[in-house]
């Protein structure tokens, strides 16, 4: 893992050597690389000894492909991002949609309830255990969780539910908002060039729980470094730093963001995540309600007939006349058919 602090919040300039002596895991997946292009990693598994294994699984929608039969859940074919007048306006004219800084989202706690999951987890771990060297690498991933905290990690929400009441009141922003529906297969071409994975949020906590589990298990059966990061005294400047815990950050940095509170079961919610820190140089900040708030332009790709399947307009008292609008708007930008416009159903008064 590489600690370049231009890839975590509040990086001062520092250079930073790091040193991989991580080996690819064992089966057949998805990496992004650096320059956000993706690299397919293959390693030939017995498919007996996967299925003894129960305890190896990595996050379940970034599994590409396994040697065997592939149970990973698809996604539908179209998701829905809810915004307001002005983010349709500025998604469709920049075809590019916000994918932010997770610890900045509506709900705050989101990437801290994975986080004390993982301490949770290893903390019990680190009570019972005997063996020095293992009490070792459990701490180590214990302050690797610290840096974890820290990474740029970007988020863009979407839903599996075209016209949903609690997501109009959460991002229409008091006023008519609109569902933007986006075809999974762009979206998911897009993301590969950009390194980031499309994944779908967890809700049960007790699978939650296993996955945090697994892949702490996981983790520790690898052999990695437990030195943490020292001053060169020959470059007072400069940080030795080895990659402490392995590949644990990279990968819980995937994971975490699946993680959400039994409460928004409902909006049955897919995320893109950046799958590594986004470097700080290639983000973007906007003026928030308390705060500035960072974010990554998610590109969508040039052609919106390729990636926008329909675009539904939230509860208003002017459906129709909205609806208008709409395909007027969509005309202008140059939009063909079959994209459709929709009015939403739902019950709602925000006038």
């Amino acid at each position: 893992m590489s600690v370049d602090p231009r890839y975590y919040s509040g990086a001062r300039e520092t250079q930073v050597v790091s040193r991989t002596l991580q080996k690819p895991v064992a089966f057949r997946m998805i990496l992004p690389c650096s320059n956000a292009h993706m690299k397919i990693v293959h390693c030939h598994v017995n498919w007996l000894f996967w299925q003894m294994i129960t305890l190896v699984r990595f996050p379940k929608n970034l599994i590409l492909s396994l040697e065997g039969p592939n149970t990973v859940p698809q996604a539908p074919k179209v998701l829905y991002h809810y915004t307001t007048q002005t983010g349709l306006l500025g998604i469709l004219k920049t075809d590019s949609i916000w994918a932010t800084k997770i610890h900045y989202l509506n709900d705050a706690s989101e990437y801290q309830l994975a986080l004390d999951l993982a301490s949770e987890v290893l903390r019990s771990l680190l009570s019972g255990e005997k063996s020095t060297k293992k009490r070792r690498k459990v701490k180590a991933l214990l302050d690797n969780l610290r840096m974890i905290e820290h990474m740029n990690v970007c988020v863009c929400s979407l839903s599996a539910r075209r016209d949903l009441l609690s997501q109009w009141r959460a991002y229409a922003g008091g006023t008519t908002g609109y569902s933007i529906g986006l075809n999974t297969a762009c979206i998911e071409a897009q993301a590969s060039r950009q390194g980031f994975a499309l994944v779908q949020c967890e809700y049960n906590e007790r699978t939650q729980k296993e996955l945090v589990e697994q892949m702490v298990v996981e983790s520790l059966d690898k052999d990695f470094n437990t030195t943490p990061s020292r001053i060169d005294p020959k470059r007072p400047r400069t940080i030795i730093a080895l990659p402490v815990g392995g590949d644990f950050s990279v990968r819980f940095a995937q994971l975490a963001p699946m993680i959400k509170s039994p409460a928004f079961h409902e909006e049955d919610e897919w995320r893109l995540v950046s799958a590594r820190g986004v470097d700080v140089r290639k983000m973007s900040f906007r003026a928030g309600t308390s705060m500035l708030t960072p974010y990554f332009d998610f590109s969508l790709g040039t052609n919106k007939a390729s990636y926008l399947s329909s675009v539904t307009v939230g509860p208003t008292p002017h459906a129709r006349l909205s609806e208008r609008s709409t395909q007027s708007l969509l005309a202008h930008l140059g939009v063909a058919q079959p994209v459709q416009v929709h009015s939403s159903k739902a019950p709602y008064r925000a006038w």
